[in-house]
């Protein structure tokens, strides 16, 4: 945002930027994992609402490890976000698939759950303070999630059977907190 007349320092500024970036990005390991495993299995398409370029994404996320992606999507670059859900639409309509067949994984309440879902796109929000049991649960729900099919009872059993019981484990939880 900084005008023409500061174009020498904005240059250095970005470049500053983007290696203070590299120098304190760490891959998350249960993602890192989860993309390994399917990598070859299914298509791995990162989507980023960022404002940093593909380039300077794909800079950061070579410097955690994390290469084993087929396409990037960053919302610099199409002047579009998941937030508003059409990154989505970009990505559904250049990848060629219907919106129930993709799974989109995140941290963010609405521009990773709630606006795809809105779309038709399965997702999961991904919660970043896991416990062994939440990381144990995550895999589970995402292996379910994946490997499953379209069916009520597959849906029911798999994934409403097990949201609820976490939902009566909360209920249950916050009781026994309360007395």
């Amino acid at each position: 945002c900084l005008s023409s007349e500061y174009s020498d320092i904005k240059t250095q500024l970005l470049k500053s930027e983007v290696e203070t970036e590299i120098s304190v990005s760490f891959p998350n390991i249960e993602i890192l994992d989860f993309i390994r495993k399917y990598k070859g299995k299914k298509r791995i398409i990162l989507v980023s609402d960022m404002y940093l370029n593909n380039e300077q994404i794909c800079q950061i996320l070579d410097s955690c490890g994390i290469k084993d992606y087929d396409k990037i999507y960053v919302s610099s670059d199409y002047g579009a976000t998941k937030s508003e859900g059409s990154l989505f639409d970009i990505v559904i309509q250049n990848e060629k698939i219907a919106y129930r067949d993709m799974l989109h994984i995140g941290d963010n309440y609405k521009s990773d759950n709630f606006v795809p879902k809105r779309k038709g796109i399965l997702a999961f929000q991904y919660k970043r303070e896991h416990t062994d049991s939440n990381r144990m649960d995550f895999n589970i729900l995402l292996q379910r999630k994946i490997n499953s099919t379209n069916s009520y009872y597959n849906f029911g059993y798999y994934y409403l059977g097990p949201a609820i019981y976490g939902y009566v484990m909360w209920i249950q939880e916050q009781l026994l907190t309360k007395k």
